[in-house]
């Protein structure tokens, strides 16, 4: 198992291949979601869902996190985590931000602000970036703005994906 290089910790590793899509959550770390692995949690179950009632198959693309172990109150161990994701988006057209710290991070704005919208994001240098709330955040009464954020990035990239 790998171990991140500042502090140690064990890693959950980004899945899926690397394509032309990236997914980005602000945090699902086996230890945020009581060791479950990324595929078995609702929120990954709800974006495969939607993306897939539109055509786009997440198994193309890659999903990973900002935070590839618990998060830890550490400059160097944050920014080490977050040049990972970037590195993970790199040489991507579209890039999915679930949740507000991924938003806030790499555009500068809440989930809520901008949710479905697509923009541009310097550190991550995609075609396409769009940010929504955190797909977990479902179970807490916030599925409608979830889903169509997660609607319109699957549109996004279904209509543009072959320009």
């Amino acid at each position: 198992m790998r171990q991140c290089e500042i502090c140690k910790h064990n890693l959950v590793d980004p899945v899926g291949r690397s394509n032309d899509i990236a997914i980005i959550f602000e945090d699902f770390t086996a230890e945020t979601y009581g060791g479950q692995k990324i595929p078995e949690q609702f929120g990954y179950y709800l974006l495969r869902t939607e993306m897939g009632k539109l055509g786009v198959d997440i198994y193309q693309a890659r999903v990973t996190s900002m935070w590839l172990h618990a998060p830890i109150k550490n400059f160097d161990d944050a920014q080490w985590n977050f040049q990972q994701a970037i590195l993970e988006a790199m040489g991507t057209r579209f890039v999915l931000l679930l949740g507000s710290g991924a938003t806030k991070f790499f555009l500068g704005k809440t989930a809520t602000a901008i949710s479905g919208i697509p923009m541009k994001s310097d550190l991550l240098g995609a075609e396409y970036v769009v940010g929504t709330l955190n797909p977990n955040s479902a179970l807490a009464g916030c599925n409608g703005e979830v889903i169509l954020g997660i609607q319109q990035f699957a549109k996004l990239v279904r209509e543009r994906r072959n320009k």
